[in-house]
């Protein structure tokens, strides 16, 4: 198993990490301008698959100094 050589997060942390918050920030926002509640289970779903997405398709760093274990 591939090991960090410090305890910095990975680019592909952040940018998951970052997606989560931007997508609970753009439910926040649908719900204060359409004036309507998003139910749980769709902003749960929609922030898990953008972090997915944004975890599988965001590329290491050549700074992530991942090392053989």
């Amino acid at each position: 198993m591939a090991k960090m050589e410090s305890l910095k997060p990975a680019n592909k942390v952040v940018a998951s990490t970052l997606a989560a918050a931007v997508t609970t920030l753009v439910i926040s926002l649908i719900e204060w301008l359409g004036k309507t509640q998003v139910p749980g289970a769709i902003v749960v779903s929609a922030s898990t698959l953008v972090t997915f997405g944004a975890g599988y398709l965001f590329p290491p760093s050549d700074k992530d100094q991942v090392v053989p274990s």
